[in-house]
């Protein structure tokens, strides 16, 4: 062995940095000036490993040792050690090196004792690293590799201790590729990579038999050989459970760091609590996931510490079948993958463990179930879910059996068929000419009710109309065609008023009738179930939409084909429930199809082209691809301009998302031009109580909160609230934005007691429409969470916002204002070490989502200058609060930022011996 500089440097940079850990912050770098004052790269090293031991959410990735990520460099600069080819460790003689971490080499290995010859992977503790405690792990690999037997885990060989004192293990030499490489360049099915799973897990369920939890499972650590076969490897940070052990009870010195592969660990790990079975079902529910999908369930992208965090610990992956596929057969993988698959996925990437298959035995039977075509646990035992797996295992007995039934069915209607054809179209026709009368009657007497002689001078409204065509729908008890038809108009014009509940209970009423009348799939059903999917959406029941406006897709490409109107028309309406729940990829796929049809049937100027492209603005909005949303909504304004009236509600429709795009550019001006046109247009035909009308009048009165007017912003939300309770209910999630937008009005006014009990409610309805994870729910709780810090409720506020942050996206302005509030309050607390990643974010975020030069990124910039003074850095927090206060305009909406920042830059200046600068600000 050649040892490149003596043991001794590294054994003294552990010993100062364990001096310095236990001082005092303030007392450290002096501490270390005077010990390393004839050495400036000690003191530059550990000075970096103390910074680096303060920061609690430091995660290592693989290459990193056990007592710190900077570890490894200091093996490399102060004193590190390599063996030369023939040098010999007990019955073995190194023959070249294969790779090294941060605790060890590795290095392929011969037998030189015995008759025959043997080529292994022997492993050693680098020199320099060897203290008790990594040799205490290294030791504890050993012995748990020795109690391992399973075909599909490397065997342990031989082990023994080298001439200079440190232990090594010889263990089964593996050639083999990991296996995600193996199956994604063999083209592997579905079915091949779930067996080959299959055998990871069993590998897992053995050592958990022997009390050994691996911590570490990733694809990396799973090779496939040449024949085949799965082996798991890298026992390196494994645990035994047994206690009478001894084996994991070493003493720690230093602070604890999390040793971990971030994107493959589970909650636990990161929480730094005890890892346990579950730890392993988690990461075996990654892999798994990342074997059938090609993606990773944790991506972090450039996510901070802090949001990688967040994402482990509180964000469920999307499900398998909605994510992007390169399989020649898309649809098709999408479509085994849901069900079955995804909620076996799911389950085993729950973030509470007890959550989680209660061991890797559950796990692996869920699956051989779904192989074997039979229900599975991670699903509920619905009837029709067991009779379908039934009908997947009896394939055979199930298809006679529909056959021998096809066959009686056939014989009887090939016998009925001659006699029934001849009248059928003579029945079609007469029944035709009979609702059309019917319906004409009905109307006549309808509308009898607007007669000077039956009104009495009394004006009759619409909505009268409406009610009065109800009440006379049961005189159509005996024509339930007619009476069906009726119902299907009256409920549409009652949607379109905004009138939702006689909609619904009407539609419903339609669709039973006509699915009662129908023999197999009908236009009129899928009408029906359309309609009825709308007027459910815009009551915020989406679970129920979704049923509905399903089964009218299906039905409608049943009936015309895939590329026919009426279905482009029910792609449509799904894709804005997509929407809703923040499927924007989802929604973008089914406009983008919904237009392919609708643009070869009536070319680009139609007004269902139009709508669709608004749809299509709106979604890339949410998306925060803005230029690209404005551009599909200045398309869709300049088609219904042309093709509609001056007036109709669909050119406001369009104003109103065009006022939104431009808010989010930050061009306001614009913005309150849109809006103001908007709610003029909707005023004139809807009325100012249509819920349309409270939508744009909601949206101006953000713009102006947003330009500080707030004298003006809160008396239009307060009429809101009013209206949307009336017209929709107290429990509708557009209620829930009036009250959300009413408190931030009211806690910029600094009425904390009225807007408390909003956000409340609010959090209450949004919660309960689209569940604990949705962006609206997470902007609430962020907006209740402001609350609480002003009101000094510290913890509270710190628990809610951090509870929102994995639930808003990159592209959401909300998501870098909550990093900087966050980011603040820690400040005020002194905790210096926790904010900086959360500021770095908010300035980076916001910059990114505003603008360099926004006043937001200024405001952020002025907070992160704060931090920069406090931990030394003059120079860069000068940088910072400069331009924070000249970019914050004196604009009442700036007024309170505007002046922190004068605040910070001025005491900075006063504290810099700058006096005459801190002076001359204005």
């Amino acid at each position: 062995v050649k040892t490149v500089v003596s043991d001794e440097r590294l054994r003294r940079a552990d010993a100062l940095f364990s001096e310095a850990l236990d001082l005092p912050e303030s007392e450290r770098e002096p501490f270390l000036r005077a010990a390393c004052a004839d050495d400036p790269a000690m003191f530059r090293l550990v000075t970096e490993l103390l910074d680096d031991a303060e920061r609690p959410d430091e995660f290592l990735r693989p290459g990193q040792v056990l007592e710190g990520p900077l570890w490894e460099r200091a093996s490399r600069e102060l004193g590190g050690a390599s063996v030369v080819p023939g040098t010999a460790f007990g019955s073995w003689e190194i023959v070249s090196e294969l790779g090294a971490g941060g605790m060890a080499e590795v290095f392929l290995a011969r037998r030189i004792v015995g008759d025959f010859e043997q080529l292994a992977a022997l492993k050693l503790i680098k020199r320099g690293v060897d203290t008790d405690e990594v040799v205490h792990r290294f030791r504890q690999e050993r012995q748990i590799l020795a109690s391992l037997e399973h075909p599909n885990i490397a065997r342990l060989l031989d082990g023994g201790v080298s001439s200079d004192g440190r232990p090594f293990f010889v263990m089964e030499r593996i050639d083999g590729v990991p296996i995600d490489e193996r199956c994604t360049k063999d083209g592997a099915s579905l079915d091949e990579r779930l067996r080959l799973f299959l055998d990871v897990c069993r590998a897992v369920e053995h050592a958990h038999r022997k009390l050994v939890v691996h911590r570490d499972l990733k694809p990396s650590n799973i090779l496939i050989d040449a024949t085949g076969q799965v082996k798991l490897l890298d026992f390196g940070i494994a645990k035994l459970l047994d206690p009478a052990s001894g084996l994991d009870a070493a003493p720690r010195t230093r602070t604890s760091v999390r040793v971990m592969t971030p994107e493959y660990a589970s909650p636990e790990q990161v929480r730094g609590e005890p890892a346990t079975t579950a730890s392993d079902v988690y990461q075996l529910g990654l892999i798994l996931y990342e074997l059938l999908t090609g993606h990773r369930a944790q991506e972090f992208g450039d996510a901070s510490l802090t949001e990688i965090e967040r994402i482990v610990c509180e964000q469920m992956p999307r499900r398998p079948s909605t994510r992007e596929t390169t399989s020649a057969a898309p649809q098709r993988l999408r479509r085994r993958l849901r069900g079955d698959l995804d909620n076996i996925v799911l389950k085993a990437l729950r973030k509470e463990p007890d959550a989680r298959y209660s061991s890797v035995a559950g796990l692996i039977d869920d699956i051989e179930r779904h192989l074997d075509g039979r229900p599975v646990a991670a699903r509920q035992p619905t009837v029709g879910y067991r009779l379908s797996r039934f009908a997947r295992r009896h394939k055979v007995v199930v298809a006679a059996g529909v056959l021998i039934a096809l066959s009686l069915v056939g014989g009887l209607a090939a016998t009925m068929w001659q006699a029934r054809i001849a009248g059928l179209e003579r029945d079609n026709a007469r029944r035709e000419a009979e609702t059309a009368r019917s319906v004409s009657e009905f109307l006549i007497s309808t509308f009898e009710v607007a007669d000077p002689s039956e009104a009495r001078g009394k004006s009759v409204t619409a909505v009268e109309l409406l009610d009065s065509g109800t009440d006379r729908l049961k005189q159509l008890a005996n024509e339930p065609d007619v009476q069906a038809t009726m119902q299907n108009v009256i409920g549409r014009v009652y949607l379109s008023l905004g009138l939702y509940e006689p909609s619904r209970r009407l539609l419903a009423e339609a669709l039973e009738t006509r699915r009662a009348r129908a023999e197999g799939p009908d236009p009129q059903v899928a009408e029906s179930l359309d309609m009825l999917g709308q007027v459910l959406l815009e009551q915020g029941t989406y679970d129920e939409a979704e049923t509905q406006l399903r089964a009218g897709l299906a039905m409608r490409r049943a009936l015309f084909g895939p590329t026919h109107e009426q279905v482009a028309v029910s792609l449509r309406h799904l894709s804005q429930l997509a929407h809703i729940r923040e499927d924007l990829k989802g929604a973008e796929a089914l406009i983008e199809e919904a237009l392919v049809i609708q643009r070869a049937i009536h070319g680009e100027r139609n007004r269902e082209v139009a709508s669709l492209l608004k749809d299509l603005g709106m979604v890339r909005l949410q998306a925060g691809r803005k230029d690209e949303a404005a551009d599909a909504l200045e398309q869709s304004l300049g088609i219904r301009r042309s093709v509609l009236d001056v007036d109709h509600p669909e050119i406001a429709d369009t104003l109103n998302s065009l006022g939104m795009v431009e808010q989010n550019r930050n061009k306001l001006d614009l913005a309150e031009a849109h809006y103001r046109e908007a709610v003029a247009m909707r005023t004139r035909v809807l009325g100012r109580r249509h819920a349309q009308t409270s939508i744009a009048r909601n949206n101006l009165a953000g713009v102006l909160y947003q330009r500080g007017n707030y004298a003006a912003a809160a008396p239009i939300f307060e009429e809101n609230l009013a209206v949307q309770k009336e017209a929709l209910g107290a429990d509708h999630p557009s209620v829930a934005t009036s009250m959300n937008n009413l408190g931030v009005v009211y806690l910029t006014l600094g009425d904390m007691d009225r807007a408390e009990p909003l956000y409340r409610e609010a959090l209450r309805i949004r919660t309960a429409a689209y569940g604990e994870h949705h962006r609206t729910v997470a902007t609430t709780r962020y907006y209740l969470a402001r609350l609480l810090r002003d009101r000094k409720r510290l913890a509270e506020a710190e628990a809610m916002m951090r509870r929102a942050i994995p639930d808003i996206p990159d592209s959401d302005s909300n998501l870098p204002a909550l990093y900087l509030d966050l980011g603040e309050m820690l400040l005020l607390q002194n905790r210096l070490v926790e904010a900086r990643a959360l500021l770095e974010d908010a300035v980076r975020l916001h910059a990114k989502v505003d603008g360099p030069e926004h006043w937001r990124t200024a405001a952020a910039r002025s907070a992160r200058g704060e931090w920069r003074e406090r931990t030394g850095d003059a120079t860069g927090a000068e940088d910072d609060l400069v331009f924070a206060w000249a970019a914050l305009s004196p604009r009442p909406a700036d007024d309170a930022r505007r002046r922190k920042a004068h605040d910070r830059l001025a005491g900075l200046y006063r504290r810099t011996g700058r006096a005459e600068k801190a002076t001359a600000l204005r």
